[in-house]
């Protein structure tokens, strides 16, 4: 069965570049347009990785839609239509869930958050999906103990300094040895390399620079709209028009007819830099092409992700706790104690490092900002 093979190795992929087509439609036609489909997976986020299913299972490759271009629009055509993995626990992981389906939610800006508990509760479920995919990947591919020593950092400086960084904002010498003692224990192990994966897909495909690159139209409209959203002073109404203005440049881009070349492009390019990152921590003697595949399965089902993040029209704040922070019961919840998350928080006790993100729910729409925090960190604590 064919995919997107990207094969490990100790680089980080190509840089390819080439030129975007444009849009070239009225608003009116891109919103008759937008593409919709499929269905959250229901699944919930694994307690302990080696309760994951062994069998494995075939993903069916997407049908190409009437008119749908064969290859993406900022790249001559190199991929193979299916985004698949032939055999791997990440796919078992998702309940054998056959495509990967092209979703945006209704626009939300002007609907209060008590009217959306199921889209709401379909985030987060969502949210869990990713991290249930990442939790797969490691245990088929990143979980045996295989120590660091000096002449693997010398040459994997970009994986080292990567994993120096997931544990800001602790020193060099500090994270070092941190770092030496998490490769030597494999419970810990695992959940530090999900870890480095979960960031990725946090500050790369859930951030809007994802969606920059499919046409130099677009990519001047988010460029402008987030930059304004960034600054200070901007009132509430202003906000609202900036989030249904970035939801729409968002659904027009999924709204035409090359948009899954386009999507198939970025989740290459998202698994090559990925694969990069984390070529030390593999197991020894895995098959890498395996592996490269199975990784474009979990971003792949993180860019749809990001997709509905930016068409729905709310504010999504996705936080990494820093490492040595203190344990707090609202935004965290502890993978490696039984302990009352209250009690752990009213004895002061740290963190070692955040292994996904909290996530906070920000709705602009009525007279007042509304926050809600809707997915808690998960931590491993000093213990």
């Amino acid at each position: 069965m064919g995919g997107p093979l990207v094969v490990f190795a100790s680089g980080g992929g190509s840089n390819a570049n080439g030129t975007p087509t444009k849009m070239g439609r009225t608003v009116e036609e891109t919103r008759a347009e937008v593409l919709k489909g499929g269905q959250p997976i229901t699944a919930q986020l694994l307690s302990q990785f080696d309760s994951l299913p062994p069998s494995p299972q075939r993903l069916a490759p997407p049908s190409r839609g009437a008119g749908e271009l064969p290859c993406g629009p900022a790249k001559p055509c190199t991929l193979l239509s299916t985004i698949a993995s032939s055999a791997s626990r990440v796919i078992a992981a998702c309940n054998g869930v056959a495509q990967n389906g092209i979703d945006t939610f209704p626009a939300t800006s002007l609907i209060p958050f008590e009217s959306n508990e199921e889209l709401i509760a379909g985030f987060v479920a969502t949210f869990d999906d990713v991290y249930l995919m990442v939790c797969g990947w490691v245990t088929t591919y990143a979980d045996r103990v295989n120590p660091i020593d000096e002449k693997d950092i010398a040459g994997q400086e970009r994986c080292w300094a990567y994993m120096l960084g997931c544990l800001s904002p602790l020193g060099e010498k500090d994270a070092a040895f941190v770092i030496g003692s998490f490769q030597r224990d494999t419970a810990t192990r695992r959940w530090f390399v999900m870890r480095m994966v979960v960031q990725y897909i946090q500050m790369h495909v859930w951030s809007y620079t994802t969606w920059l690159g499919y046409s130099d139209a677009s990519d001047a409209d988010l460029n402008r709209i987030c930059k304004r959203l960034a600054e200070k002073g901007v009132t509430l109404v202003q906000r609202g028009e900036l989030l249904a203005a970035r939801s729409l440049c968002v659904s027009a881009i999924m709204g035409t007819q090359d948009y899954r070349g386009f999507r198939k492009y970025m989740i290459a390019q998202h698994t090559k830099k990925l694969a990069g990152i984390l070529t030390r921590v593999l197991n020894p003697g895995i098959n890498r092409s395996d592996a490269g595949r199975d990784l474009a399965v979990v971003v792949a089902k993180a860019f749809d992700l990001s997709a509905q993040l930016f068409t729905c029209g709310w504010t999504f704040i996705i936080s990494m706790p820093e490492a040595g922070a203190k344990f707090a019961k609202p935004s965290m919840r502890a993978r490696n104690s039984d302990v009352e998350p209250l009690e752990l928080q009213m004895r002061g006790t740290r963190i070692r490092f955040a292994v996904t993100p909290f996530v906070t729910l920000r709705d602009d729409s009525g007279l007042a900002i509304v926050t809600r925090n809707i997915d808690r960190s998960s931590v491993l604590i000093e213990q």
